[in-house]
């Protein structure tokens, strides 16, 4: 049995600014700080492995706009964005020295990612109504040092790709609706596309 305590504490601001180019359209600039909290982790076995680890922190712009057009049958956002994260909390798989692993999580990263996102809502007509969205990012480790072999020696690991993290997603819908006797009938119609990403 272990007993550990530990308190963290983040000052996270959000600065933003927007100007309305028409009564249309919206752009909008946004800085903001973010932080997920540090922890422990219990599953280990090895007491000396539970932690704690400290909080990964995140700065992120964002520009964008927002806008409603042809008569506001059309609605149409789209954002540009840059995440720099420091203390990234990652999760190591480390031998036990007894034919096993444990899972250690340690500050070991800091990364960059960036990416654009566009979606759209179209109000064909009365009865049709179609939305889109498409997003692309990109992401890479500015530092990785980590003991990942078990041999005892830190590598720089900054290569690996960062998980769950695909560099394309988008997707399309469409909904038509008539009318059949007193009610609604719908049908509905969708794609969605996820490119692929590394898990582990």
């Amino acid at each position: 049995a272990a007993a550990a305590d530990e308190d963290w504490d983040e000052f996270t601001p959000r600065v933003g600014l927007d100007y309305r180019v028409s009564d249309d359209i919206l752009t909008y600039v946004v800085y903001s700080e973010g932080f997920r909290s540090g922890g422990f982790n219990g599953r280990n076995q090895n007491l000396a492995n539970i932690g704690p680890f400290d909080p990964e922190t995140v700065e992120n712009w964002e520009l964008g706009m927002k806008s409603e057009l042809l008569d506001k049958t059309l609605r149409f956002n789209a954002a540009a964005y840059y995440n720099e994260y420091d203390d990234k909390q990652e999760e190591v798989i480390e031998p036990d020295g007894f034919g096993g692993s444990n899972t250690v999580v340690r500050n070991a990263s800091s990364a960059e990612l960036w990416g654009v996102e566009a979606e759209a809502t179209w109000v064909a007509s009365a009865n049709l109504l179609f939305n889109a969205n498409l997003g692309y990012q990109d992401a890479e480790y500015d530092s990785f040092d980590a003991d990942l072999s078990g041999d005892g020696i830190v590598t720089d690991n900054s290569d690996l790709e960062l998980r769950r993290v695909p560099e394309w997603t988008g997707g399309v819908n469409g909904t038509y609706i008539f009318q059949v006797g007193p009610g609604d009938l719908s049908f509905y119609a969708s794609y969605r596309y996820t490119d692929e990403y590394w898990v582990d």
